[in-house]
């Protein structure tokens, strides 16, 4: 496509009183499909969130892509995050993300990776009381269990045309997010966010807030089918 190929009908709308609010509002009224929206920042450090970024992150009913700028190598590259928790909503929600980067991922220089994470309830407390030999079982059986909940989840994806690479990391479902961010170095982060959940939520924020803080990249937010947002169009 050349730079000059006009791609789609631009519509420029002033929005009067708070910004945050007016832009939900907006959302709300005119069905958008997402919303884009910069930010600004040092250019090879993580990005602090405004009050702005915030509200949109909890509150807009789409998904939010917060685009920072940064300078990679020519080869586009996502990083794809999926919740491992397997409850009904995250499963479609990780449907919904899956649908977003692999859309977004389409061009054929584009690398996609995959990451979600995996691991043992009580883990260390059993390893007083149960043998080593069985605790190992135990912990591969988990993996490989994992591992093949992933490939069935990414599989149909890739009969699709899209070149994903799947990666599983031990641990929390955000500390996986960042260890892979920081060896992949992506454009881009997709991944989703049911909005703040219980007073944890309210003073620490929702997930993609907590991921934005630390990465230096463009973060996109996916809500689940269904959200509903406390502004009123």
């Amino acid at each position: 496509m050349e730079d000059n190929e006009l791609i789609g009908e631009l519509e420029s709308r002033p929005l009067y009183g708070n910004p945050s609010e007016e832009i939900v509002k907006q959302v709300l009224r005119g069905k958008h499909d997402l919303l884009i929206k910069p930010v600004a920042g040092p250019e090879n450090q993580p990005t602090t969130l405004d009050a702005t970024d915030k509200f949109l992150l909890r509150q807009c009913p789409c998904p939010v892509w917060l685009f920072k700028p940064v300078k990679r190598a020519s080869q586009e590259r996502i990083l794809v995050a999926l919740d491992s928790d397997m409850d009904g909503v995250n499963e479609k929600l990780n449907e919904l993300v899956l649908d977003f980067s692999t859309s977004l991922g389409a061009e054929d220089e584009t690398e996609l990776h995959v990451v979600s994470s995996w691991g043992v309830s009580g883990e260390e407390a059993m390893r007083s009381r149960v043998g080593t030999l069985a605790i190992r079982r135990l912990v591969a059986g988990m993996r490989r269990a994992n591992m093949k909940w992933l490939r069935s989840l990414t599989e149909p994806y890739t009969h699709r045309g899209a070149k994903l690479r799947v990666h599983l990391e031990k641990g929390k479902h955000n500390d996986a997010i960042l260890a892979e961010a920081k060896k992949r170095r992506p454009d881009l982060i997709v991944m989703g966010d049911t909005g703040p959940v219980g007073i944890a939520g309210l003073l620490f924020g929702t997930a993609a807030e907590r991921i934005f803080s630390r990465v230096n990249c463009s973060v996109l937010a996916v809500k689940p089918k269904g959200f509903v947002s406390t502004v009123d169009a």
